[in-house]
């Protein structure tokens, strides 16, 4: 990945948050514009709480000098204040099993998964949102209430994003409360 500002950087680059929020966006994706103002809302309000949002642009496999323009133009008008990052050649994409764009993962200071949302659905998102600001202001958030949303989500994704939701179910179900 590298930075849209600066060079090449790694997850492990950026500090260690309560709570991460890595969204996979692109300009060209209708929903990722909406999705971006809403989580800078978030991270205006939480980052000195410890909420840690990092955006990956996948724009395309090759990424020419007029795409970083663009990129840079919906940042800016945005007013997106935290880190962009450059997919080039889709690696990361293709690595974390992206179906949708934009798509949202939510995780913990371990890198634990706690939330997933693809497609940014008109059922689901609002459970996104709500899910970080409890998450990231202490309120406790029950395991039930958790699988409710991955559940409410999970119906409106493919059989492949239905299989990574239960491996997410099933992890939940694991831990130890």
């Amino acid at each position: 990945l590298q930075s849209l500002e600066r060079g090449p950087v790694c997850l492990s680059d950026f500090p260690r948050g309560r709570l991460f929020v890595i969204v996979i966006w692109s300009t060209w994706s209708e929903n990722s514009g909406a999705e971006l103002e809403r989580l800078e809302q978030l991270y205006r309000k939480h980052k000195d709480e410890g909420l840690v949002v990092i955006g990956i642009n996948v724009e395309n496999q090759t990424i020419s000098p007029a795409d970083v323009a663009a990129i840079k133009k919906m940042a800016r008008n945005l007013k997106l204040s935290f880190p962009i990052l450059l997919d080039k050649g889709l690696t990361t994409f293709h690595n974390y099993g992206v179906v949708a764009v934009p798509s949202t993962v939510v995780a913990d200071k371990s890198w634990t998964i706690l939330f997933d949302l693809a497609a940014y659905p008109i059922v689901g998102r609002e459970d996104l949102f709500e899910f970080i600001e409890a998450t990231i202001e202490g309120r406790e958030v029950s395991r039930e209430e958790v699988l409710e949303m991955l559940k409410r989500t999970m119906r409106q994704h493919s059989i492949g994003r239905e299989k990574r939701i239960d491996y997410i179910l099933r992890t939940l179900k694991e831990r130890p409360p």
